[in-house]
């Protein structure tokens, strides 16, 4: 008979964001695995997508198509809101999820890549992040040269976002340095050997397991442990963006 999972009260959400190629897919992967593997119930997801009607959004948003830059902010905000739903119903199950990006991506790359109105953005990246509360929340900081290398190295095919020139995505870094100091985001070097990044990662990571986890199914009686309270910081003003 198999192992039941291992679980908790209000569940675990990690984050993983960087610009294309820092290599936080690969890091999502090796920590879905160690956890898996410890009998932890994981659940992966991303953004944009993460839910049936994400994922068809996601493709449109996807596809090369001229249009103007706050369609993607809307487009983003639609997926949001989906997304936060199943977070919360995952969390409900004690569910450690990895969210491949986060509301954070739309300060990086629509605000500061795209020159979108910020005030507009903001609000957004600000009400999403208030409300699916990360437990920690990882930035792989990566050259934009190196990555898109690496990301072009995998595949020929770019979607609308990986065919931008390298000054957007020089953008796009200095829009993650932002989010870093306004969300209390642990920045990696995504430029070391990716086991190095990845004992970083679970570094941060497995301090937050509780040492005496639930096993599932939930006894309707049984009260589950707590997850360590996210590293949130009070909700940040709206400012302009210093981006051209």
């Amino acid at each position: 008979m198999d192992q039941e999972q291992k679980r908790f009260n209000g569940g675990l959400l990690i984050i993983f964001e960087g610009i294309d190629g820092a290599g936080k897919t690969t890091q999502i992967r090796q920590a879905e695995k160690i956890l898996k593997d410890d009998n932890w119930l994981v659940v992966n997801r991303r953004n944009p997508g993460g839910t049936a009607i994400g994922e068809e959004l996601r493709t449109s948003m996807m596809r090369q198509m001229p249009r103007p830059a706050m369609t993607d902010l809307y487009i983003s905000a639609a997926i949001q809101e989906a997304l936060i739903e199943e977070i919360e119903i995952q969390r409900q199950n004690g569910a450690i999820i990895l969210l491949d990006r986060s509301p954070l991506s739309i300060a990086a790359y629509q605000i500061y890549g795209s020159g979108i109105d910020p005030e507009k953005g903001w609000y957004f990246v600000n009400d999403g992040m208030k409300r699916m509360k990360p437990n920690v929340t990882f930035i792989y900081e990566c050259a934009p040269k190196i990555g898109l290398e690496r990301a072009r190295a995998i595949s020929n095919q770019f979607d609308y976002f990986e065919s931008k020139p390298e000054s957007y995505f020089q953008k796009v870094v200095e829009g993650y340095k932002e989010v870093a100091s306004r969300y209390n985001a642990i920045v990696i070097d995504a430029h070391q050997p990716i086991e190095s990044i990845h004992s970083l990662t679970m570094q941060h990571i497995t301090p937050l397991l509780p040492q005496t986890p639930i096993q599932s199914p939930l006894p309707s009686d049984q009260t589950l442990e707590q997850a360590p309270a996210p590293n949130s910081a009070p909700e940040p003003p709206i400012e302009p963006s210093t981006q051209t």
